[in-house]
């Protein structure tokens, strides 16, 4: 035991006489001496604590913190440092134990002492040191005043542990007592605990876990075991209310379409639709750049012999076929059309010349004679494209099907018209006089006969030139403007003035059409006549009749009234040159809007001549007036196109010299400069 005033190891304590104790703040403990034996005992197993940083909110507990009594002779911090005895390890609990002491008084604020003349050096860090707990001081306190001596302590080491859970707490309490903003000087602390005030049992210590992180538990590498259901569960997706936008609905349907319908094309253009083979691609091509539009998709092209070609040209135009070709041969003889059988392939022979290739809008195909001169066949199959390639663009194929023959020849005369005058401007000087040249040799090469029936062979393959000039050097606005669902009688075709009117013309379902009772008329009678006759013609009606003597005909005519009388008598002329057995008649009945005449003859047989075979007109005067108007185009552009139709056809004749080629000659065609041009003023196209 020290004696009083004595400075004890570790620090400068002393009491005044009051027993007030004074504080050096030199000889104060840092935290370092503290930490090692609250590590030990108290905090071995957090690491938390024995950090060298000093710790926010912490006090250092020093000298100035111990009260003693002033008898009491003050220990040093040597003997008291050898009464202690490291404490076993403790399982981890809360710095903090339940048990609450009571404060005692705070002392009286001791007054300064005066500085020591020197200050010791701090012991090494070792355990914590306290000099003269207040709990010691009281116990000497008590056993003095009973006149017992208390012997000098020896303690000798022992594993157990001191029983002290109140000075545990009191040490917990003030190792983490709050630093408070308080005045520099003497810190008032409550008084520590002594042994003799009643200890309350604490809770029972059960051992935990340290939260810091070296304990936490390790995440399983395992995938934990999952159902399919709540796999089903988790992938299904949120519900959710989807907003209706009209329009934006309206232009994805409108892409949706575009694309199918692109697709559909693309599909039908590249897979489905035949593709052009050898030159004829290049033919194709020439064409479109001629007339300015494009193949929707490719035509096949088929090359027949010369005798499989011709039956096919006429069966073609004219729909034969083995329940009708007797019922057609009966009624083209009984008005004079045919003399003996009908052989088609002989018939349609005649036409190879003028039409070596041709285009069947029914099956789009275009058919070319087999062995044909190459610029011959070029200049053929050229036509053909460019008549596939207008049904292509205007359907006309699709409106005559089913048409009354009148219109299905007119309208077909049309564009064929168009494709002639696109097949001549592809052609150079050169090629037009070796056409012309090749186009003869056909007659030899295959043995072409004369027509039997020069009506057929004109529909089948030359009603084109009928308005070929209407459409040479005509732009393309005016040819679309025309050609646009064009349906036409084969009466406008042939006669200007009424295609040039604007006026639709309809006809019955069995309406031959005037380029055949054109060819009834010349079949007996001269071409003029014929030609005149036919001017007049405004519709007609034909019924066939087979009975047991034979096919018989019947056909009702309508008729230009201003005409009529003329047309009356051109008729019965042309009855009275047919044979007896044919029983033809005719009946006259004039009308205020149109006059009719009533035709009736019957079938006289193969063995018996209906015509005196004369040579015809294939299209009567009908080329002739087409070109004749052209001119009148270019010389008098200012005037109306229906003045010039009535100028042109005139009180001049026509006659076998006026046949046209199809390929006019490099000089040009020479019947042109035998009749006088048309008059624009002449009286009655003024008006």
């Amino acid at each position: 035991m020290a004696s009083e005033g004595s400075e004890p190891a570790g620090g400068t304590v002393g009491t005044q006489a009051d027993g007030a104790q004074r504080d050096d703040p030199v000889g104060r403990f840092s935290l370092d001496d503290f930490r090692l034996r609250l590590d030990s005992p108290l905090f071995h197993r957090d690491p938390g604590v024995a950090t060298s940083e000093p710790a926010a909110q912490l006090r250092e507990l020093t000298w100035e913190h111990v009260v003693r009594a002033p008898e009491a002779e003050a220990p040093t911090v040597d003997d008291f440092r050898a009464q202690l005895i490291p404490a076993p390890a403790l399982p981890p609990m809360s710095l903090l134990v339940h048990h609450t002491p009571t404060a005692p008084a705070p002392a009286p604020e001791p007054e300064p002492e005066p500085e020591p003349a020197h200050q010791p050096e701090p012991e090494p860090e070792a355990l914590v040191q306290v000099a003269n707990p207040p709990w010691m001081a009281t116990v000497d306190d008590v056993l003095a005043a009973s006149g017992f001596t208390v012997p000098t302590p020896v303690f000798s080491p022992s594993v157990t542990p001191p029983s002290t859970p109140a000075v545990e707490a009191e040490l917990n309490r003030l190792a983490f007592l709050p630093d408070l903003e308080e005045p520099v000087g003497p810190v008032e602390v409550p008084r520590i605990a002594t042994a003799d005030q009643p200890v309350v049992e604490a809770a029972p210590v059960m051992p935990s876990l340290s939260e810091h992180e070296m304990y936490a538990p390790r995440p399983s590498s395992v995938a934990p075991r999952r159902s399919y259901s709540d796999l089903a569960s988790s992938i299904t997706p949120t519900s959710r209310r989807i907003k209706r936008h009209p329009v934006r609905r309206f232009f994805a349907t409108v892409v949706l379409l575009g694309l199918l319908g692109g697709g559909l094309f693309a599909a039908k253009y590249y897979f489905f639709d035949q593709r052009w083979e050898g030159d004829t691609k290049a033919l194709a091509a020439e064409v479109e750049s001629a007339r300015g539009l494009t193949f929707d998709h490719a035509v096949d092209v088929t090359t027949l012999p010369a005798g499989e070609y011709s039956s096919k040209l006429i069966n073609v135009t004219f729909g034969l076929n083995d329940d009708n070709v007797d019922a057609t041969a009966g009624q083209w003889r009984a008005l004079g059309l045919l003399n003996g059988p009908l052989d088609v392939g002989t018939l349609g022979l005649a036409g190879i010349a003028d039409s070596p290739a041709f285009y069947d809008s029914g099956s789009e195909t275009i058919y070319v004679v087999e062995g044909l001169p190459a610029d011959l066949e070029r200049f053929a199959l050229q036509r053909a494209l460019t008549l596939a390639l207008l049904d292509q663009e205007y359907g006309w194929g699709s409106r005559i099907a089913g048409a009354p023959p009148a219109v299905a020849r007119g309208t077909r005369a049309l564009y064929d018209a168009d494709a002639l005058a696109t097949a001549t401007s592809l052609v150079d000087d050169a090629e037009r006089v070796n056409v012309n040249t090749q186009q003869q040799t056909l007659y030899t090469a295959f043995q072409i006969p004369v027509s039997t029936v020069p009506f057929a062979t004109a529909a089948a393959s030359r009603t084109g030139l009928a308005l070929a000039p209407f459409f040479v050097g005509a732009p393309a606005t005016i040819r679309d403007l025309i050609e646009s669902d064009a349906l036409i009688t084969d009466g406008q075709a042939l006669d200007l003035r009424r295609l040039v009117s604007g006026q639709p013309e309809s006809v019955s379902a069995q309406s031959q059409g005037m380029l055949f009772w054109y060819h009834v008329l010349a079949a007996r009678l001269d071409n003029d006549t014929a030609w005149r006759a036919a001017l007049a013609w405004r519709g007609d009606d034909v019924s066939v009749v087979r009975g047991t003597s034979g096919v018989c005909v019947t056909a009702l005519v309508q008729v230009d009234p201003a005409a009529f009388d003329g047309v009356v008598g051109t008729f019965q002329a042309w009855a009275g040159r047919a044979p007896a057995e044919s029983n033809t008649s005719v009946i006259a009945v004039p009308g205020t809007t149109t006059g009719q005449l009533t035709v009736s003859a019957c079938d006289p047989g193969a063995a018996i001549a209906t015509n005196d075979g004369r040579t015809r007109l294939s299209l009567g005067g009908a080329p002739l007036r087409a070109e004749q108007f052209r001119h009148l185009l270019q010389a008098y552009p200012q005037l109306t196109s229906q003045q010039l139709a009535c100028a042109v056809f005139g009180a001049d004749s026509v006659g076998t010299g006026d046949e046209r080629g199809i390929l006019d000659p490099l000089e040009g065609w020479g019947a042109l400069a035998a009749h006088p041009a048309g008059d624009p003023n002449a009286a009655g196209c003024t008006a």
